[in-house]
């Protein structure tokens, strides 16, 4: 979870492997995604291929 200095959830952080490529694995994934997007947490999706720039640049948005 990312959170504000105040402990209030800003977003979910969701750390992707190689096995978030599946089509069975990506259907939960965004049905987890669509359930926490109601709930008002977006989720932010990190993998193995992003840089630390691009993992800032995306927690920036949510911030």
């Amino acid at each position: 979870m990312l959170t504000d200095k105040s402990f209030n959830v800003l977003a979910i952080i969701e750390v992707d492997d190689s096995s978030h490529t599946s089509k069975r694995v990506k259907e939960a994934d965004a049905k987890r995604d669509a359930f926490a997007s109601e709930a008002g947490y977006p989720t932010i999706r990190i993998n193995d291929k992003h840089s630390l720039q691009e993992i800032r640049k995306k927690l920036k948005a949510v911030a």
